[in-house]
């Protein structure tokens, strides 16, 4: 498949409320671990929970274009933290993730490029993630 054609297939943007369900399913999909599987989710609402992560938050999503589906999310969120002792904001990304049957190629980079993107409005200048 040509690169045009993959960068027509799939499209990165902002999640929204109407997004709530798939980004919840997404989660719910996406334990980790093999003989105990561990999942992080955010019942019964993502939007109400994620915003616990930061004052500021934004919630990339990748799908397919042709249908809209949601194909892997992840959160940034910035808020009051200190750096180098200095009060200044800190931003967090997390919920990193990406249904299995689409890892292997190219989206994490192209979403990893997605956020320095959003990176780019200068609200921090540090992130964190586990």
């Amino acid at each position: 498949m040509s690169a045009a054609a993959l960068r027509s297939r799939y499209a990165f943007g902002l999640a929204g409320p109407a997004d709530d369900a798939a980004l919840r399913s997404i989660l719910r999909r996406s334990a980790m671990g093999q003989d105990i599987r561990v999942s992080f989710e955010r019942e019964p609402d993502y939007f109400k929970a994620v915003s616990l992560q930061g004052d500021f938050v934004q919630v990339p999503v990748v799908r397919d274009a042709a249908t809209g589906k949601a194909l892997g999310m992840g959160a940034r969120a910035v808020g009051r933290g200190f750096l180098n002792g200095e009060a200044a904001p800190v931003g967090y990304l997390g919920d990193l993730r990406l249904e299995q049957a689409y890892r292997g190629g190219t989206l994490l980079a192209r979403g990893y490029r997605y956020l320095r993107e959003l990176h780019g409005d200068g609200k921090t200048a540090l992130y964190t993630t586990l």
